[in-house]
């Protein structure tokens, strides 16, 4: 399983990882434009985060906390 996410976290792009960081940390997220929301939805698609509803909001699935996990500390090393 680390395999799987280890491969997950080493390809997502720069303005992917910084999404999956901001949902995580429950930080602000950036304006929704075009560019923005293809990067939004690349991460859902991968399965990293979801939207909820009522009130619409994005939340990281466990998957996306874990690969989270690995990229920080792949950053602090």
């Amino acid at each position: 399983m680390t395999d799987y996410l280890s491969d997950i976290a080493a390809r997502l792009s720069h303005e992917q990882a910084d999404f999956l960081g901001r949902v995580c940390e429950r930080r602000g997220l950036n304006l929704a434009n075009r560019a923005e929301d293809r990067v939004r939805q690349s991460v859902r698609r991968l399965g990293l985060v979801e939207v909820l509803k009522g009130p619409r909001r994005w939340v990281a699935t466990d998957t996306g906390l874990s690969v989270f996990a690995l990229r920080r500390t792949d950053t602090a090393a």
